[in-house]
């Protein structure tokens, strides 16, 4: 399956796509960054791997892939332990 966007042909549309797009930018050429098939490499083009991104071929149809941040897991964990800091040092204080 294609995706529109998807100018380096690997199944996605991602930043090397976008490369590709800008490398390309008002060539009149044969260019697989000419997303619409209108002759030239254009802003037009730019908003087909806008609309795009993101997204990659599946076996069917077109998915939205959706990565977490590692820094969100790792504030999560930090306030996590935080919070069990402060339990153990408030249950230890009130037994003495």
């Amino acid at each position: 399956d294609l995706v529109s966007g998807d100018y380096d042909l690997d199944g996605d549309v991602d930043g090397s796509d976008f490369l590709i797009w800008q490398r390309s930018l008002g060539s009149s050429s044969i260019s697989p960054a000419d997303g619409n098939r209108d002759g030239v490499v254009d802003e037009k083009d730019l908003a087909i791997w806008r609309e795009g991104f993101g997204k990659y071929a599946g076996d069917s149809a077109l998915m939205s892939v959706q990565v977490p941040e590692p820094l969100g897991f790792t504030v999560v964990a930090l306030l996590l332990a935080a919070n069990s800091i402060v339990r153990i040092e408030r249950s230890g204080s009130s037994s003495r």
